[in-house]
């Protein structure tokens, strides 16, 4: 997996989101769940939402254990970046991120 650090100026994280168990090794049954319960129209609709980078549908990962201990619970957001004047419509979740300070 390729990683890289960027700044960003703010933007929301709008999507569905769920507590998942963290599971280290292959794919994440319980996230995986999640993801294939949405109908194809909203991931559609999803994307169609995104307006800003990071572009594209994203998965990520918030309030993880600090050990990362496995089968800890974990908040999983399946969603698009929106910028923070936009409106966020009836998705399950919105987060407002700013960018790191220094």
């Amino acid at each position: 997996m390729d990683a890289r650090i960027v700044d960003h100026p703010e933007f929301r994280l709008v999507g569905h989101a769920a507590r998942v168990r963290l599971v280290h090794q292959g794919i994440n049954p319980h996230i995986q769940r999640h993801i294939t319960a949405l109908p194809t129209e909203e991931h559609l609709r999803l994307k169609a939402l995104g307006n800003t980078e990071p572009s594209g549908l994203l998965a990520v990962s918030d309030d993880l254990d600090p050990d990362y201990a496995e089968g800890s619970e974990l908040t999983y957001l399946h969603g698009v970046a929106v910028s923070p004047v936009r409106r966020s419509p009836t998705a399950s979740t919105s987060s407002k991120f700013r960018p790191a300070d220094g």
